[in-house]
Formats: C-alpha cells, sequence, structure tokens
C-alpha cells in the first residue's frame, strides 16, 4: 500500500509542478529549470526507491548466478584436467601395453615358427619313411615278378629243349620209370 501512494505521488508531482510552471509568465525561467530539476529528482528518485529492492534482487541474483556459473566452470575444468591427466596416464599406459603385446606376439610368431618348422621336418620325415616303404615294396614284388617270369621263361625253354632233345622212345622209357616209383610208392607199407 505504501508503494502504491508512492507512486501515486510520483506520477501526480511532476504534473504538479509543470502546470504551475505554464501558468507562470516568462520571467519565471530560473524557478521553471528548478521545478524541471525537482520533477527530474523526484521521478527518478522514485523510480529508484519503487525499483531498488526489485533491481537490488535481480542483480543479487545475476551475481549469485555468475559465481555459480564460475564455480560450476572451475569444477568442470578441474575435472576436464583430470581426465586429461588420467588420459594422458592411460595412454602412457597403453603404449606400454601396446609394446608387451607386440613382444609377446613376436614369441607367440616364432614359438609357431618352430613348431611348424618341427611338424614340417616330422612330416618330411614319415613321407621319406612311407616311400621308402612303397619303394621296397614296389621292388620284392618286381623280384617275385621277375623271378616268376624268369621261372616260367625257363619252364617254357626247358619244355621246348625236352621236345627237340626227347624222343618217343625216350619218352616211353620215362612213363614206365614213373609207373614203376609208383608202384613202389604203393606196395610199400607205412606212412606215405
Amino acid at each position: 500500500m505504501r508503494r502504491v501512494t508512492a507512486a501515486l505521488v510520483l506520477v501526480l508531482l511532476p504534473l504538479a509542478l509543470g502546470f504551475g510552471a505554464e501558468e507562470a509568465g516568462p520571467g519565471r525561467a530560473s524557478l521553471d529549470f528548478i521545478g524541471r530539476v525537482i520533477n527530474f529528482v523526484v521521478l527518478f528518485g522514485g523510480l529508484a526507491y519503487l525499483l531498488r529492492k526489485p533491481l537490488k534482487d535481480y542483480f543479487d541474483r545475476r551475481v549469485r548466478d555468475a559465481a555459480a556459473s564460475l564455480s560450476g566452470a572451475a569444477e568442470a575444468r578441474r575435472e576436464a584436467e583430470e581426465k586429461f591427466r588420467q588420459s594422458q596416464a592411460r595412454l602412457a599406459g597403453l603404449a606400454v601395453e601396446v609394446q608387451d603385446l607386440r613382444r609377446k606376439e613376436e614369441a607367440a610368431t616364432r614359438e609357431d615358427q618352430e613348431q611348424i618348422l618341427v611338424a614340417g621336418a616330422e612330416e618330411a620325415a614319415r613321407i621319406q619313411r612311407l616311400t621308402a616303404q612303397e619303394i621296397e615294396l614296389q621292388l620284392k614284388a618286381g623280384v617275385k615278378e621277375l623271378k616268376a617270369f624268369s621261372i616260367e621263361r625257363a619252364v617254357v625253354q626247358a619244355e621246348a629243349r625236352l621236345r627237340r632233345r626227347l624222343r618217343a622212345e625216350d619218352q616211353a622209357r620215362l612213363i614206365d620209370r614213373s609207373i614203376e616209383r609208383l608202384a613202389e610208392i604203393h606196395e610199400k607199407p607205412g606212412p606215405r
């Protein structure tokens, strides 16, 4: 209520002073100037009086908001710096970890190569053994085949010689001798 009264006075006072200045005459110019100054002081003084608390609250709130923003920015900056330090430390740790992984991978690769070489040598030796066995089997089969062929050829040649040399009377004599042997074997008692 007090503010409403003060606002009403502030609005009406300049009007009252303004009417009084026009009714006076031209000699009152200095009084007119003083009226205008009083009008200015009253108007802006009243505005300052009325707006003092809202403006003070507004500026206090702005100061608090700015301080909170600065505080938040400072906290965010500290957090960002901490994250940066952690990232730098982790990055350095990753570099060491990458080197360790490379060393381990190189060692594993060497071991794999050695295992492959050993397995390859074992496989080559096994293939050589199998090849030698196969060659030996084929050689034995070939020798057996050659012996069979040689025997067959020898029999054919012997038969051909015998046929050329053997006459009918020699054949008859051989047949008779074979019959006599069979008869002796058949007449002998005992195991046969």
